[in-house]
């Protein structure tokens, strides 16, 4: 591995997606393997969901290592200022510890904060793969190495509210439509302006072909990302609020957009054309 993109010391190949030894933004240095990795699939539209579970983890130990650093880091203030009792611009030694922790203890609350955050996302992301898988076995659409990929990326993480196996066929589109993990909250879960699949050759997250691409102003629909097979199964059945999906044209705005989501193609589309 070049010089250039050498893991720092403590680290291991796997444990970080980008290292910034010079502050977040500023990166300095790649592990080529991730990074290949991330290229590798970045192509394939179905393989998307395995890309942010590997980067959501990777970032997760990032920030635990640099968390570990800094703990470090703290103690060697401490140590360095009893030793000498002073510090080089002559200021008084006990402001300037004083000053330093206070400054160290802010960092470590800021990156406890993070690793919060990055590991409900975590749990957030595995949830959605195992949904993901499962709403797939029945079609096999799944690439064998993909499955293998999102089912690695989950191990050991928290287990889900739902289990996998009372999910029904289907059930990702239903989820949207009608359950928890709604269009908004999938968009979330995957980044703003990120797409999960797309194009007329695309299979959907069912398995079945999709004829427009999928991104967030298509997902805005609500009902834009599910397939039109699950559309029209779903469509009579309860949603959670009570009442059913009126039938398409039928009348009224949820209607006709459930119809213009299933027909038109979002406006990124439109301007890729222009």
């Amino acid at each position: 591995m070049a010089d250039d993109t050498r893991l720092p010391e403590g680290m291991t190949c796997g444990d970080c997606q980008w290292w910034e030894p010079n502050g977040p933004g500023e990166r300095g240095g790649e592990c080529q393997e991730h990074f290949q990795f991330a290229t590798r699939y970045a192509d394939d539209p179905a393989c998307e969901p395995v890309v942010q579970m590997w980067a959501a983890q990777n970032l997760l130990k990032a920030a635990e290592f640099r968390l570990q650093e800094e703990q470090k880091s703290l103690a060697l203030y401490w140590d360095l200022t009893k030793r000498y009792g002073y510090d080089p611009d002559a200021e008084d030694p006990w402001t300037w510890l004083e000053r330093q922790l206070a400054e160290r203890r802010e960092m470590i609350s800021v990156l406890e904060e993070s690793i919060g955050m990055a590991k409900r996302r975590t749990e957030s992301i595995a949830y959605y793969l195992r949904v993901y898988i499962h709403a797939h076995q029945t079609d096999n659409a799944v690439p064998q190495h993909l499955e293998a990929e999102a089912l690695k990326a989950v191990e050991g993480l928290a287990e889900p509210k739902q289990k996998p196996e009372a999910i029904p066929e289907h059930s990702f589109c239903e989820s949207v439509m009608a359950g928890p993990n709604s269009a908004w909250h999938i968009r979330e879960l995957t980044g703003v302006g990120r797409k999960l699949g797309g194009g007329a050759d695309t299979k959907s997250l069912c398995g079945l072909k999709m004829g427009w691409d999928l991104d967030v102003e298509i997902v805005e629909h609500h009902l834009g990302h599910a397939c039109k097979r699950c559309v029209e199964q779903f469509r009579s059945r309860p949603r959670a609020c009570g009442s059913s999906y009126p039938e398409t044209g039928a009348g009224g705005a949820e209607g006709e957009n459930a119809e213009k989501a299933l027909t038109t193609k979002p406006k990124s589309e439109h301007r890729r054309n222009s």
